[in-house]
């Protein structure tokens, strides 16, 4: 969903280096590299008037 988003603001060069590394059958994909940690992270306030 991402890639979509950001497709028109990257060179083709690289969209396809994104391709590679997000390719998850693919050797240098991200899920398969050992020196890097994907971390997410989502604050939620919540508040009420008295």
């Amino acid at each position: 969903m991402l890639r979509s988003r950001i497709a028109g603001k990257l060179s083709s060069d690289d969209l396809a280096t994104l391709d590679h590394l997000v390719d998850s059958d693919g050797p240098d994909g991200v899920v398969r590299r050992a020196d890097l940690t994907v971390r997410a992270e989502r604050t939620l306030w919540a508040a009420r008037r008295p």
